[in-house]
């Protein structure tokens, strides 16, 4: 298993576009997967619902900007307020 890839490590937090609905999301990287034939992608923690998703590592965001930010945290938010 791989540990980092494309600037992306294990255990790293990031905000991506999960697959293969494109959601933004934030989370914490517990894999990395590349094989042959197929792209790259990370399996991450997603705050957001608690559950582990898959990102492609082409839609991890290395540096997010506002935007993705205020997004994941307005989706983190609604499901707060779902589960209270």
């Amino acid at each position: 298993m791989l540990k980092e890839h494309a600037g992306i490590s294990v255990g790293q937090e990031v905000h991506c576009y999960r697959y293969p609905d494109r959601v933004p999301s934030r989370g914490s990287v517990t894999s990395i997967h590349v094989a042959e034939g197929s792209d790259p992608y990370i399996t991450f923690y997603c705050d957001a619902t608690g559950q582990f998703r898959r990102a492609l590592c082409s839609d991890v965001v290395l540096e997010p900007d506002d935007k993705i930010r205020r997004a994941v945290n307005k989706i983190i938010s609604k499901e707060k307020k779902k589960s209270s």
